[in-house]
């Protein structure tokens, strides 16, 4: 029988349990490494929708690197869009952090 592939992982600063409503406020995360299957890890941020155009109108634009947008800043979403990005090779053109 087969193994099943190994998924990447997120990695808080923070205790995620404990701030994952404020996070909704929020609407940003900044604290977070992905690892991924292949070792590497890479610093992620990320935004929901209204907060990202709330920044947009203030600052007329916005540039984050690493930056991945999910409709709502709940921990199951961040991991599957983490889970996603990597399947669609977002992380090839990234730089590790380790």
């Amino acid at each position: 029988m087969s193994q099943p592939e190994p998924l990447p992982t997120l990695h808080y600063n923070f205790d995620i349990s404990r701030y994952e409503d404020e996070l909704a406020i929020w609407g940003y995360c900044d604290n977070v490494v992905g690892g991924l299957p292949d070792g590497n890890s890479y610093q992620v941020c990320f935004y929901n929708a209204m907060r990202l155009s709330m920044e947009v109108a203030d600052k007329k634009f916005i540039a984050i690197p690493n930056m991945i947008v999910v409709s709502a800043l709940k921990r199951a979403q961040m991991e599957n869009a983490v889970n996603e990005a990597w399947e669609s090779g977002f992380f090839d053109e990234l730089k590790p952090i380790n």
